[in-house]
């Protein structure tokens, strides 16, 4: 059998013929087959692999070069310090998104703040707010069941009491027992891709579902469907945050503009792009 390092080797002589870190990806791949951490395989290279682990090895090797992203081949992915469940049904929690989490913290919110999380995915963001304020009440929704599925099963594997899932689209999600409840903060990662846009053939974009990338007016209707609609459900005072394209802030301000929000500013991400708008419903 081979040992650590022939079998990186081996993969790494795979992996180069693409625009990945052969050596870095070969690395993370095995570390994930094995169960040890990145160090372990360095430190013992000489230490063999059965033929069972080769095979696994094996096949996350031509996964990744066909583009698969890691974190779908992994199922997990960190998000706010914390593990998430993600699968093609998806997105891949980003970095850039922690930005809406981080900002949410950070206001001074009724200490028994509700919060709605539209577009939920994954759960990122709500399950992150739930866990950093168990004593606000988390509202989150998705158009997808398999998402929700997700969402609900990153949910569980944090004991969290202090959420609730509801299935539809944007504000339909709302049952009609809550459909006149107001929010402290409505926040949400909508689809905000256009359908013509070259990104959408680039990296991870390529495997993920299109349902959550999408959207029409050249990657706006959603934004504008859930902009034009907040401030309803929103508190006096009130804050509705989303994210958005790096180079959609001017028009995304002139949407809350258009929903007469104030305090309208938008922030950016830690690659100094404009990442997020948010306005707040001005107090009686």
């Amino acid at each position: 059998m081979l040992t650590i390092a022939e079998a990186l080797l081996c993969a790494q002589d795979k992996l180069k013929d693409g625009d990945l870190d052969a050596k870095r990806e070969a690395l993370y791949l095995l570390s994930y087959t094995l169960g040890k951490s990145v160090t372990a395989l360095i430190a013992y290279p000489d230490n063999t692999l059965t033929e069972d682990e080769f095979k696994r090895f094996s096949a996350y090797v031509e996964r990744r070069c066909l583009g698969e992203p890691f974190a779908y081949i992994k199922k997990n992915r960190s998000f706010w310090d914390l593990e998430f469940e993600v699968n093609a049904s998806v997105l891949i929690p980003r970095p850039e998104t922690e930005l809406l989490v981080e900002k949410i913290l950070s206001l001074d919110l009724n200490p028994k703040a509700k919060i709605l999380d539209l577009g939920t995915g994954s759960g990122a963001i709500a399950i992150s707010l739930a866990v950093q304020r168990p004593e606000w009440t988390i509202v989150a929704t998705d158009m997808s069941k398999l998402s929700l599925d997700v969402a609900i099963r990153n949910a569980e594997k944090y004991g969290l009491n202090n959420i609730i899932f509801y299935q539809g689209s944007w504000f339909d999600a709302l049952p009609e027992n809550i459909q006149s409840n107001t929010f402290d903060v409505i926040v949400s990662n909508p689809p905000y891709i256009a359908a013509d846009s070259g990104y959408l053939k680039q990296g991870d974009v390529r495997f993920e579902p299109l349902h959550a990338l999408v959207a029409d007016k050249k990657g706006l209707a959603d934004l504008e469907e859930i902009i034009l609609n907040a401030k309803r459900r929103l508190n006096p005072g009130g804050y509705l945050m989303v994210e958005h394209g790096y180079d959609q802030a001017h028009a995304v301000q002139a949407l809350f503009s258009q929903a007469k929000f104030s305090q309208i500013n938008t922030l950016k991400d830690i690659q100094n792009l404009d990442r997020m708008t948010y306005g707040v419903v001005d107090s009686l």
